[in-house]
């Protein structure tokens, strides 16, 4: 993509953050007096609440402090509801205006990081194909590297399709006043994570419960002697859905071999019965586990998981052989790994 993407990041540097806290005040149609309203942030894909307020005379409002902008939300009625709006929380006087019957009319005025992302936002909007959506972000992270927003997409949009000297090499791109966001502390700790589990090291043993609650270990199945694939889903997740039928389809074909699979499940707190009923349905017939916390699933931290369809295969020693083998590549590498074994026999 030739184009170059200018998002005048030195028009939106952070003179706001200058100014003591932040401010925000929610004036949104539809806001009932009393009602409950939440603010949260997000230090990582899940919201922490970090502040509430009953709604006066058609507001809500909330004041503070940040180190630094931070993603966040404001829910109503409930923490866990749908966000009413979604964007980036930084100290200065921000307005949330709007109505909750369109979510799609709330605008928020005083943020300059909001500002930057919805610059991003728009031209990520005029893109055809996928590779123009990669170039647009680049784009983004290497113009920008005093914004937050830029070291949130990185964490968020870029980070799981890189390996862990990429991560490294543009988180080291962002300017020292920003070294500090948890986004780019995040995205170190998954390069760190995802090098401790890359092909050829051994396999990182966690246990979970199953869906009748028993506690199951991985190394009770990985590390014996057959290739056993690792594989992190959700019952909510429609690509992880949309992959299942590949991952049974390679465990029928070499189960009699051997081959297994290890499921862990992504779901949310409430999900248990969704959970076993995507078992189920999608027929997945091995053994299946979850701690059922969402994005702070254990093993998924472990292994630097941070998007889902995502697998890992174990060798017959121990050792991780290949990472997310989707599709027709799990059954190339599954026919590779047992055609060679064949021969070797032979």
């Amino acid at each position: 993509m030739k184009k170059m993407l200018l998002f005048g990041v030195a028009a939106l540097m952070f003179a706001a953050c200058a100014r003591k806290g932040y401010q925000v005040v929610a004036t949104l149609d539809g806001l009932e007096e009393g009602q409950p309203v939440y603010l949260s942030v997000f230090q990582g894909k899940t919201p922490l609440v970090i502040d509430s307020a009953k709604v006066a005379q058609g507001k809500a409002s909330f004041s503070g402090v940040l180190e630094l902008p931070m993603l966040a939300q404001i829910t109503v009625g409930d923490s866990t509801a749908r966000p009413a709006k979604v964007f980036f929380l930084e100290n200065s006087p921000i307005a949330v205006t709007g109505s909750l019957e369109q979510l799609d009319s709330i605008q928020v005025v005083g943020s300059a990081e909001q500002a930057l992302f919805e610059a991003y936002q728009a031209a990520v909007d005029t893109v055809k194909n996928y590779n123009d959506y990669v170039a647009v972000n680049e784009a983004f992270v290497k113009e920008n590297p005093a914004s937050v927003a830029a070291a949130y997409l990185l964490f968020r949009r870029m980070a799981p399709g890189l390996d862990p000297e990429q991560m490294r090499a543009y988180a080291a791109g962002f300017d020292s006043t920003i070294q500090g966001s948890v986004y780019l502390k995040l995205v170190g700790e998954m390069a760190d994570k995802l090098e401790l589990s890359s092909p050829g090291h051994p396999f990182l043993d966690f246990t979970l419960p199953d869906t009748t609650g028993t506690p199951i270990a991985l190394s009770s199945v990985a590390g014996k002697g057959n290739y056993v694939l690792l594989d992190f889903w959700a019952s909510w997740c429609g690509p992880c859905r949309a992959e299942n039928p590949h991952v049974v389809a390679a465990y029928n074909q070499y189960k009699d071999k051997g081959f297994t699979v290890f499921g862990v499940s992504l779901d949310r707190p409430d999900g248990r019965e969704n959970w076993i009923q995507a078992i189920e349905k999608d027929g997945l017939k091995w053994t299946n586990v979850s701690d059922l916390k969402f994005w702070e699933c254990v093993p998924a931290g472990m292994y630097g998981v941070r998007s889902i369809p995502s697998n890992v295969l174990i060798g017959p020693d121990g050792t991780i052989v290949a990472r997310n083998l989707r599709g027709e590549a799990l059954m190339n590498k599954l026919a590779e790994v047992y055609g060679t074994a064949a021969t070797e026999a032979e």
